[in-house]
């Protein structure tokens, strides 16, 4: 490996906080991602990283503050086998995912039941 692919895995691997507050799609680096809603705010969706782009990396995201009624959707970007999309209504509603570069594992699923 050159010095400019060594950089490059480096930055890879370096955890990114993100702030979302509308609809957005992560990148790889996006790895640990706030979402914020505000009171009479329109529901909207986060998209995550693809996944033959992702392999070997955990994403988190967490809905840290609610404003009245507002659903955030976690989606995938139809590549990840076998998942389902997940729905973030409940303050603190968040999950822990992992990346094997074919889906989407869900390693910790900290969303209120309805």
């Amino acid at each position: 490996m050159n010095s400019r692919q060594l950089r490059q895995e480096r930055e890879i691997n370096l955890s990114t906080f993100l702030e979302v507050t509308e609809a957005v799609t992560l990148t790889p680096r996006d790895q640990v991602v706030h979402v914020i809603t505000e009171a009479n705010q329109a529901d909207f969706s986060v998209t995550l990283p693809p996944v033959a782009e992702c392999a070997g990396l955990f994403v988190s995201v967490a809905l840290v503050t609610l404003g009245d009624n507002e659903v955030v959707t976690l989606q995938d970007q139809d590549d990840s086998y076998d998942w389902a999309d997940l729905t973030l209504d409940a303050l603190n509603d968040g999950v822990l995912l992992h990346c094997d570069g074919i889906k989407w594992w869900v390693i910790c699923n900290d969303i209120a039941a309805i």
